[in-house]
């Protein structure tokens, strides 16, 4: 039986990248986003390439409805292996605009919709032996941005749940990791950060790959090599 990546947030730059990256590999494809003309979209594009696809149509910020877009397709595809979680948004909020209502939404979009994926397919990944839960993120995730003042807070926490949940998770044969992407996003950069997907994967020797030129991404492979370094704690024994 072939194995499943459900791609939450599905869109069709990076959704498509790492659907057609999987698809490759012999993955079947299980797309969940809000909008049903777009998801029947890329798998009928998905289908003429010969990748096993189908979508399921939820909301990442109503619970439910996304535990039961991912119930639907285990039960479509047997199961799911791999569940890369990317939904996109762009909302230019400056910090000092910043509500308790904006921040919500923010981290229910980016956090609570994250943890909810995981909650519903990790059990079945912890029963397996093995998994993988992948993320994708931006700039924001290790350095502030005026410009993002909401999703910047929620992008920043989901990148402390990716670390904490590894730490948690390494040794039961499930990976997690994410990508934080510094540049524009166009097919070139989806292309390369489905392949980053894939290599880490296959490698499990890193949590965060960072993708992107410049100095600001050189800033954040730096920091996020520190956080590799040293986001493994065990409490400090007590002296003899």
């Amino acid at each position: 039986m072939s194995k499943t990546v459900a791609i939450v947030g599905a869109g069709p730059m990076l959704g498509m990248s790492v659907a057609r990256a999987f698809g490759a590999r012999g993955y079947s494809v299980a797309l969940i986003a809000r909008g049903r003309d777009a998801l029947d979209s890329m798998v009928a594009e998905l289908s003429e390439a010969g990748i096993s696809a189908a979508c399921f149509v939820a909301d990442l910020r109503d619970a439910n409805w996304l535990i039961e877009a991912l119930a639907e397709a285990s039960a479509r595809f047997g199961g799911i292996d791999v569940l890369e979680y990317s939904p996109l948004a762009m909302a230019f909020v400056p910090p000092s605009q910043v509500t308790a209502e904006i921040a919500r939404d923010a981290f229910d979009f980016l956090v609570t919709g994250a943890i909810t994926a995981v909650r519903a397919v990790l059990p079945e990944m912890q029963a397996r032996g093995e998994g993988a839960l992948l993320f994708a993120s931006g700039r924001s995730a290790l350095l502030p941005m005026k410009l993002l003042g909401s999703l910047g807070l929620a992008s920043a926490a989901q990148r402390h749940y990716v670390y904490s949940l590894n730490e948690e998770l390494k040794q039961s044969g499930i990976f997690v990791g994410s990508v934080p992407i510094l540049a524009r996003m166009d097919r070139e950069a989806a292309d390369a950060v489905a392949a980053l997907f894939l290599e880490m994967i296959d490698k499990r020797d890193r949590v965060e790959s960072v993708y992107g030129p410049g100095e600001a991404a050189d800033a954040a492979r730096a920091i996020a090599a520190t956080t590799q370094v040293h986001a493994p704690f065990e409490l400090p024994r007590a002296a003899a």
